[in-house]
């Protein structure tokens, strides 16, 4: 897997790079200080550098987040994804189409939170995981409905194969989509490019890495 290593400079050109080199430095000063779970004590420079890309991503998007809530949010972004094989990336790009970054987020068919799960289905997940589960609010937790999303895309990732099937699986759910794939029908794509196409926007400071075109649209 290629690791990205974001440089403050790049942005010192851009229009506003003053600012977002800034907001980048707060973000990774703040994330040095904060007295984080243990795990961060084995990351890599790389992961930590990613980290704090997504903290400064996170700035604006998820309103009403502390920094310090914000830090930890990005730091379980990374880890959640690092240990299932995924981009830091994909799963911003997943939260843009879902949530819109929305934590409080409730969708009309009752999918709750930044990732969009619903109760029965994170209630399963949450056992798995070893996530108290509090009903419904708890999918409300930023960093609980992260965990849980991207363990969901993970086990759907690994039933079907590939990428653009497993997103249209967590779209649709995985019993409508084996009925489709055994009937020969074609599924439906529209949330699958949604996510990779947002997703092939995103800068490689946030964990996507250059030149990496596979499961991209064409």
């Amino acid at each position: 897997m290629t690791r990205c290593v974001y440089h403050p400079g790049l942005l010192a050109n851009q229009p506003g790079g003053t600012r977002s080199v800034r907001r980048y430095l707060a973000a990774a000063a703040l994330l040095a200080s904060l007295a984080l779970p243990s795990y961060l004590g084995h990351a890599g420079r790389s992961d930590r550098v990613v980290a704090a890309a997504v903290a400064d991503h996170l700035t604006g998007r998820c309103a009403g987040l502390e920094p310090r809530a914000r830090a930890r949010l990005a730091h379980t972004i990374v880890r959640e994804a690092r240990a299932r094989g995924f981009e830091p990336s994909l799963v911003l790009a997943m939260i843009e189409v879902e949530s819109g970054f929305r934590r409080r987020a409730v969708s009309a068919s009752g999918a709750y939170g930044l990732m969009q799960i619903r109760p029965a289905t994170g209630r399963v997940l949450a056992r798995r995981l070893d996530i108290p589960w509090r009903g419904a609010e708890t999918l409300l937790d930023p960093v609980a409905n992260v965990r849980l999303g991207v363990a969901y895309l993970g086990e759907l990732h690994q039933h079907f194969g590939e990428l653009p099937t497993a997103l249209a699986a967590y779209n649709w759910g995985p019993a409508r989509v084996r009925q489709r794939l055994g009937r020969g029908a074609p599924l439906p794509a529209g949330y699958a490019r949604r996510v990779l196409d947002v997703w092939a926007s995103l800068p490689a400071d946030v964990g996507r890495p250059p030149g990496d075109s596979a499961g991209r649209p064409a």
